[in-house]
């Protein structure tokens, strides 16, 4: 995140990256292709799972999807262990 800021770069709002930024471009499924409908925005926290259309190939993938599997997997993993930090 460092060298993106350093490099100049900016998230879509206009803002330095910071570690919720890369996070939330990690978990973003567009970049496997797919398109999300109805998901639901973190202002209305509306997510009825019923709802959801995901349209496959809607647009260029620019990652595969086992990739995006491995890099979740991975997150979950780091999730966990940060969670069992004990003092």
């Amino acid at each position: 995140m460092d060298e993106l800021n350093l490099r100049g770069y900016r998230t879509k709002k206009g803002k330095p990256f910071s570690k919720n930024s890369i996070y939330e471009i990690l978990k973003n499924e567009k970049y496997t292709g797919k398109y999300i409908f109805n998901k639901g925005t973190k202002k209305n926290h509306r997510m009825v799972k019923e709802d959801i259309i995901v349209i496959d190939n809607a647009i260029p993938a620019i990652i595969d999807e086992d990739l995006f599997r491995e890099v979740q997997k991975k997150m979950e993993e780091n999730k966990r262990q940060q969670t069992s930090y004990t003092a």
